[in-house]
């Protein structure tokens, strides 16, 4: 069974009804709760909720929890200036379309500028997706790029299967029990069996990778991470290219690796139906896997460095058609909740490379956006910064329209209505 939130008004809401109705017995407040909210939480959790305290005014009724930050003050602050930006565009906080006062170098900068104010100390930026957490801000704010990204891109097919980079992890009941990937099988068998072995065995996040690379080849299209924002149409880069990658960022390479050549990222991908290429890729992963048996870095084995590493290795005229934009396409933005170790980098190094990416860090503090740039990546990367998250969402909470999941066998593929 799936597990059912209520927002803290709702809670609240519930209480209120038990306590003017106390003879009601737990079976029907739970209906009750159905009746009104449209939420079929299980008994014991009514029971919980009956039990505790009615909570006093919060930030944000429409958060699942209260919660309280280190500094509740500038939050508070903080929360009423963004009600503010919503109230002069008319809207709800979390339907603020794609307004620069939620983004997280805003909140970051507004946040210090508060306490800076009032003597309250810093905050990391790191604190802007908790501070998001704590107000409801996330969910809404991907189903806002995902609405976007139809919008934008009506005729561009979405090959996004594995949503594991977002703030919306997807699983089943099974799925929460064992975070490896022996449940199901992305790839069937009968298309990819070589890489079975390595699909049962590795982490989801790696099994997310293969999966992307698998889909690109069997059906092609457009794989985008559900944390991007997509800001004007693919049409023309996929009419006039093959295969398309982009390299991230050069100073996240620079400062936080030590490198001074830009990773090929794998978040946003496309090509046409049966590009060699992915079968490259996923044949590569195979040889490190069973030669190493690596199963613990992502970003070794089946990710970004895997894709570098594989498109570098290629010969001049098996990757004629492969064309990497540069970071400007679809990665203006760097990872700003990775901003401090890459100061610390800053006032620690004085090579030529570290210099240069510092000073693109001072020129262009919220990304560099130019008229190439087709969408922009927010780094939310939660399976790397919240490995012990153990809150589940259903991508049906976040589309409008029907989340279809790919079944592809050795005659085609058809897209099934999650339920």
């Amino acid at each position: 069974m799936n597990r059912v939130y209520l927002t803290v008004s709702e809670k609240n809401k519930l209480r209120q009804h038990a306590r003017a109705h106390p003879l009601l017995k737990t079976e029907q407040l739970r209906e009750w709760t159905q009746e009104h909210f449209g939420k079929l939480p299980a008994l014991t959790t009514v029971a919980a909720i009956v039990r505790a305290p009615i909570s006093g005014s919060v930030l944000n009724p429409d958060a699942k929890r209260v919660q309280k930050g280190k500094f509740p003050d500038m939050e508070a602050e903080l929360f009423q200036a963004i009600e503010r930006r919503a109230e002069e565009q008319g809207v709800r906080v979390q339907a603020l379309q794609n307004d620069p006062v939620l983004s997280d170098v805003s909140l970051w900068q507004m946040a210090n500028s508060i306490l800076e104010r009032t003597n309250g100390g810093t905050v990391k930026p790191s604190w802007v997706t908790k501070f998001k957490k704590r107000h409801g801000l996330l969910p809404d704010q991907l189903a806002r790029a995902a609405r976007q990204a139809r919008t934008t891109s009506p005729t561009t097919n979405f090959a996004s299967c594995a949503v594991s980079n977002s703030h919306i992890r997807v699983a089943d009941e099974e799925e929460m029990k064992d975070e490896h990937a022996g449940q199901e099988d992305t790839a069937p068998p009968q298309l990819y069996p070589q890489y079975l072995h390595i699909a049962r065995a590795v982490k989801k996040v790696s099994l997310a990778d293969m999966a992307r690379y698998a889909l690109l080849h069997r059906v092609g299209g457009l794989y985008v991470d559900a944390d991007f924002e997509c800001l004007q149409p693919f049409d023309a880069l996929h009419r006039d290219n093959e295969l398309f990658l982009s390299s991230e960022p050069l100073v996240h390479s620079v400062l936080l690796e030590k490198s001074n050549s830009a990773a090929l990222c794998n978040a946003l991908m496309a090509s046409a139906p049966g590009h060699p290429f992915w079968l490259q890729v996923l044949d590569n992963i195979k040889a490190k896997f069973d030669h190493e048996r690596l199963k613990s870095d992502a970003v070794e084995l089946t990710g970004p460095r895997m894709l570098k590493q594989t498109y570098e290795a290629l010969n001049s005229t098996f990757n004629a058609d492969i064309v990497v934009f540069p970071s400007e396409f679809f990665y203006p933005e760097v990872a700003y909740w990775n901003m401090e170790p890459m100061q610390e980098a800053c006032r620690r190094r004085h090579d030529e490379e570290a210099r240069e990416a510092c000073e693109w860090l001072n020129k262009f503090p919220k990304g560099e956006f130019t008229r190439n740039t087709h969408a922009t990546h927010h780094w939310q990367c939660t399976w790397c910064r919240d490995a012990q998250l153990d809150e589940f969402g259903h991508l049906r909470d976040v589309f409008e329209s029907p989340v279809m999941r790919p079944n592809i066998t050795a005659t085609g593929i058809d897209f099934i209505a999650l339920g």
